[in-house]
């Protein structure tokens, strides 16, 4: 089988390269015209010559070698691993894209690895990640999750602006047993927010095939207090609004969830499953 390699991003590739020798070329040449055009005569003129032009032609020949484009990873052997956001052009088939966002001690890394289906060691995450899952599809539905540190507001715009699906991590606040409702946690939120429609008008970003707010940890914040559920519901459903508004998506929605309850996570797979599929229409 012959291997499918990345030819749409060789010619940026090969013109990268070529910069990187062009020091090595432009002196090659000179060596090459001083060698020609020299008073001397003979060997030294024919080495002079001979060696410009050697040592040119092998730089260019490096450097189209080193362009050429490697062959793509087969998607199937890949699924579980965490791989590097570059590599992600070279995969075959290329997988959707889904960015888990949101501030810290959110949850956006339970959630991937719930996703996954691998055991959270409950670290915060600091560093850009891309995790390759296999979706329970007749074929299988491959896509990629990104997830990256909710304090580092560069790394998460970064994965805003790569994600074909989007996916905005709320809860009530920091504690992973309190149910009370703090206006703090919900004012940062909000702010992050703000910063991402912000990001998404300044750079001009596409609309996304899909975007969800998922209002997490659902298991404590329902024993809260009825006026602070009330606080809770007004901000989330003020801040859907603020979504709708504009063209980041035609598929927005909010969905009320917990990691902690299989059948959420069930249900956010199946939503998954339906917008990678149908290419972000929404569902009634």
């Amino acid at each position: 089988m012959v291997n499918k390699r990345s030819w749409g991003t060789w010619p940026k590739k090969m013109i990268e390269e070529f910069n990187t020798v062009s020091g090595v070329v432009t002196a090659a040449s000179a060596l090459f015209a001083v060698g020609t055009w020299s008073l001397m005569s003979g060997t030294y003129a024919t080495f002079l010559a001979s060696g410009g032009a050697v040592i040119a032609v092998v730089a260019v020949i490096s450097a189209g070698y080193r362009s050429f484009p490697a062959p793509l990873r087969q998607i199937e052997d890949i699924v579980g691993k965490m791989v590097d956001l570059r590599d992600l052009s070279n995969i075959h088939p290329t997988p959707s894209i889904l960015a888990i966002v949101g501030v810290s001690m959110s949850g956006k890394t339970t959630l991937r690895n719930c996703l996954a289906h691998v055991i959270s060691d409950q670290a915060r995450t600091q560093t850009v990640t891309a995790q390759i899952l296999a979706l329970q599809t007749a074929p299988p539905t491959f896509i990629a999750l990104l997830d990256g540190g909710g304090e580092r507001y560069a790394q998460q715009f970064d994965l805003v602006a790569k994600c074909d699906h989007l996916c905005i991590v709320i809860d009530h606040n920091t504690s992973s047993d309190e149910a009370g409702v703090l206006q703090e946690r919900l004012d940062q939120h909000a702010e992050f927010l703000k910063q991402v429609r912000h990001f998404f008008d300044q750079k001009e970003l596409p609309s996304k095939k899909s975007i969800q707010l998922l209002v997490n940890k659902k298991d404590l914040w329902k024993l809260a207090e009825k006026s602070d559920i009330k606080i809770l519901d007004q901000f989330c459903e003020r801040e859907l609004g603020y979504w709708k508004q504009g063209l980041k998506s035609n598929n927005i929605t909010m969905q009320h969830h917990s990691n902690e309850e299989p059948a959420d996570i069930a249900r956010f797979t199946k939503y998954l499953k339906e917008c990678v599929i149908s290419g972000g229409i929404p569902h009634e």
